[in-house]
């Protein structure tokens, strides 16, 4: 039993083959052909048998050469059969009067034609393809014939078939979402992948880029993605973002991104899944704890005389009013300006104020104004492109981008130019900015926290600082005390710093003395000046001021050198500086206990209960 299968081919007959049948050159050259091929000619005789269809058919050339064709039956893998000249579509019924006429289509002759046989029980596929020859002046005068055998190739794409299909059925009966993406698009979905963005048919999806179904807000990382593992960047990846489904409703997607070989080409398997609720659930828990961490630090707060805040040391009342205006800065988002002699602790306070707030999990970007050359304030501020300008070789990102989400700590404000106020003020206000050498406007969502020790309002009246943009950073104003106006907190720094000296063991021990003498003290230098003394001291065991020190103690100094290596507890040498200073002050004001409590920032009965305990009389 044959079956045939007709496909339709065409070849214009302008192009068919010219050439004379008696040439025995030409004629030999179908000797050659790879394929099993014959030639006959006008009288439909049998005038070429090449090598090749000997040895699939079993008959030689001798055998062959000169016979009719409607006269012998061939034998094609077992099948009896004519010549397959009957595939031809011609017009000259003298060659093909005995056959059955095929596809035609006005002067366009071809033949193309598959064959399902048995051979030694086995099914074999055949694939034969004939064409008319013309002479010049485009007459037909014979055939030429050639045949393939496709066995192997034809059960490759019914295994091919079939695992498709089953690959299918598999694919459709998985809960989540299945898609194959190459160059790009979608190429196969199944029922769940439909479903999970909000269609009903596959034929919506099919063929679409996979990046128009991301959000706007994750289109460029997604495509980023796609790329990488495209190019063999990388073989797998996970990917959470927000998708569009239908109706514009928005949803969150897991994607789970493999490699894989399909038709030749790298294509990406992937699996979906809905996340929407997981991600409400932890946005929901991740507000809930930041609810708990200002009611936290509300309640902290709310209790007296507080030693510390962070790394920030102190609990005189001067310092107290200061952690108050850094816990409600933190709770806001607004803008916020430190003001502080060199040394006070301003960047301190800036990272307390960002560590607090909601932006706690972004970046805080300390950015020093006044070590920025002029020409150089744009690009550090606003990033650039490669090739901007002279050096660029590369992208770089600016400070706004790299604060985008977080803080940017803008220290020594007073030190920037009108020019970079103008840009940076349009940038905070939501106008965007552009990176130097490109034309692609950005916005960062960032949060200023400025600092300075230069009076701002009076560089604003003598023109080194515009009003619109002192007044949009001047929004919430801390003012840092100097050291010297908060002196009962120098024991507490002291003892902070010794510990921290000694890997957070008091390390080593102060006469007296010492303290009496780094209490009275200005310190221009403020806190860090203080910190650098105290290094000094433990290491050099000498007491040595960057200014002219205090008058009396600090000239005793050599006088009790013994002392100093000897040494006291520092517990013991704060309890005898903080009796001494109570005497003091007891002393200056006629033994008034209230108005002492009150000088020394303390209440009446705590004093009470210290004159007690130092036996003070």
């Amino acid at each position: 039993m044959t079956s045939l299968s007709w496909r339709r081919c065409t070849v214009d007959r302008s192009a068919a083959v010219t050439i004379p049948l008696d040439h025995e050159s030409i004629l030999d050259i179908v000797e050659f052909f790879p394929d099993a091929t014959f030639v006959i000619d006008r009288d439909q005789k049998i005038i070429a048998w090449n090598r090749a269809i000997e040895l699939m058919t079993g008959v030689n050339k001798e055998q062959m050469i000169g016979k009719g064709n409607h006269h012998h039956a061939v034998p094609f893998y077992g099948v009896p059969r004519p010549m397959l000249v009957d595939f031809i579509c011609a017009d000259d019924r003298e060659i093909s009067a005995h056959y059955s006429a095929t596809e035609r289509d006005g002067n366009n002759l071809f033949g193309e034609v598959y064959i399902s046989s048995a051979f030694n029980g086995e099914g074999v596929y055949l694939w034969a393809k004939a064409a008319p020859l013309l002479d010049r002046e485009g007459a037909i005068v014979g055939a030429i014939e050639s045949i393939r055998d496709i066995t192997e190739l034809k059960r490759k794409e019914d295994a091919l078939k079939e695992s498709e299909e089953r690959y299918r059925t598999l694919t459709e009966n998985m809960i989540d979402g299945v898609g194959l993406i190459q160059e790009g698009r979608l190429l196969f979905v199944n029922s769940a992948f439909v479903s999970l963005f909000g269609h009903s048919r596959t034929d919506t999806l099919l063929g679409m880029p996979a990046v128009d179904l991301v959000h706007e807000d994750d289109k460029d990382n997604f495509a980023g993605l796609i790329r990488a593992l495209e190019n063999s960047m990388k073989s797998h990846g996970v990917f959470q973002c927000k998708c569009r489904a239908a109706h514009d409703s928005v949803r969150w997607i897991e994607w789970h991104n493999n490699v894989i070989k399909w038709v030749g080409k790298p294509a990406i398997l992937t699996t979906t899944r809905d996340i929407t609720d997981i991600i409400l659930r932890e946005k929901a828990t991740l507000e809930e704890t930041r609810r708990l961490k200002r009611e936290n630090l509300q309640l902290k707060f709310s209790i007296k005389n507080r030693y510390r805040l962070g790394p920030i040391i102190g609990k005189s009342p001067a310092m107290q009013a200061v952690y108050q205006r850094i816990y409600k800065a933190a709770l806001s988002n607004h803008h916020v300006i430190i003001y502080g002699e060199s040394g006070t602790g301003k960047e301190l306070a800036a990272r307390a104020i960002h560590d607090m707030s909601s932006r706690y999990n972004s970046e805080f970007v300390p950015v020093n104004c006044g070590a920025i050359p002029e020409n150089l304030l744009e690009s550090e501020f606003f990033g650039h492109k490669k090739g901007a300008f002279t050096g660029a070789h590369m992208d770089k990102h600016g400070y706004l981008d790299l604060a985008d989400g977080g803080s940017l700590f803008l220290d020594e404000i007073g030190e920037l130019g009108l020019n970079i106020q103008v840009k940076l003020l349009r940038a905070i206000e939501g106008g965007g900015y552009n990176p130097l050498g490109s034309t692609t406007g950005k916005n960062s969502d960032i949060r200023i926290i400025a600092a300075t020790n230069r009076n701002l309002s009076d560089r604003m009246r003598n023109g080194m600082m515009r009003e619109d943009f002192y007044y949009r950073i001047h929004i919430i104003p801390i003012t840092l005390p100097p050291l010297r106006e908060r002196r009962e907190d120098i024991p507490l720094l002291i003892e902070h710093f010794l510990k921290q000296h000694g890997n957070g063991t008091i390390s080593s021990t102060i006469p007296g003395k010492i303290m009496d003498t780094l209490y009275h003290y200005d310190w221009p230098g403020n806190v860090r000046e203080l910190q650098n003394v105290l290094h000094r001291y433990l290491t050099l065991r000498s007491l040595d001021f960057m200014s002219p020190g205090p008058e009396g103690p600090v000239h005793e100094i050599a006088h009790y050198q013994d002392d100093l290596v000897a040494g006291t507890y520092l517990s013991t040498a704060v309890e005898n500086f903080e009796k001494k200073f109570i005497l003091r002050t007891l002393a200056q004001n006629k033994w008034h206990r209230i108005k002492t409590a009150s000088i020394l920032g303390i209440s009446r009965k705590t004093l009470f209960r210290k004159i007690k305990n130092f036996d003070i009389n």
